[in-house]
């Protein structure tokens, strides 16, 4: 699903998943205003998947990644540097750490994923692209 900017550009569909926002014991979904965790960034073609997620449950981004292919009915397997996708189209480009402010509507990423690099100034773009993330104004730490 590509589409052109009005300067031509290839544009690639973003989508961004809070995993923030998962339901609690009690079935109610909450959301607080700022939020730090983790973060991996997926793709599958020219699809990119920014998924944002507490430290608690998920410790590790492979815990990440195995609630997302949980949640997408995709098979994965124990590689060297974690859990990976079985589907050769799918793919994880990396990881790191995040800040949400929703009151300020900031979004910092910082660090790197053990498993699955350091992440590249491309996340700023994706983020912006995705409807969620929409004006928030985003800052990169490499």
């Amino acid at each position: 699903m590509l589409g052109r900017s009005e300067s031509g550009k290839e544009q690639h569909l973003s989508r961004f998943i809070d995993y923030f926002s998962a339901e609690n014991d009690s079935g109610e979904k909450s959301k607080t205003a700022v939020r730090e965790g983790k973060f991996v960034q997926i793709r599958n073609g020219n699809n990119q998947i920014v998924i944002f997620a507490p430290t608690t449950p998920y410790k590790y981004h492979s815990h990440i990644v195995a609630k997302f292919a949980e949640d997408m009915g995709l098979n994965t397997f124990e590689g060297n540097n974690g859990i990976t996708f079985s589907d050769p189209g799918w793919k994880i480009v990396d990881g790191g750490k995040m800040r949400l402010n929703a009151d300020t509507r900031e979004v910092e990423i910082w660090g790197a994923s053990q498993a699955y690099g350091q992440f590249d100034r491309t996340i700023e773009e994706e983020l912006g692209n995705s409807n969620e993330l929409n004006g928030y104004e985003i800052s990169i730490n490499l």
